[in-house]
């Protein structure tokens, strides 16, 4: 199972758009198969309103690329 969490420190949440399945298997044989894209936005103004993304666990299982 993965969670994704999206944590604000500012005025404005962040939202989280996905197109992700919910009930998504992924198949160990499957190396470097597509799972899905996460998105949030920020509405805050500058470097507040800047996303950014890491994986917490299953580092070795799961990238992220500059596209989401």
């Amino acid at each position: 199972m993965v969670n994704i969490v999206v944590t604000d420190v500012n005025d404005n949440d962040p939202t989280f758009d996905s197109s992700l399945t919910v009930n998504l298997t992924v198949i160990e044989e499957q190396s470097h198969a597509y799972v899905g894209q996460v998105k949030a936005t920020d509405p805050d103004l500058g470097a507040n309103g800047q996303v950014h993304y890491r994986l917490v666990n299953h580092q070795t299982l799961f990238t992220i690329n500059a596209s989401g």
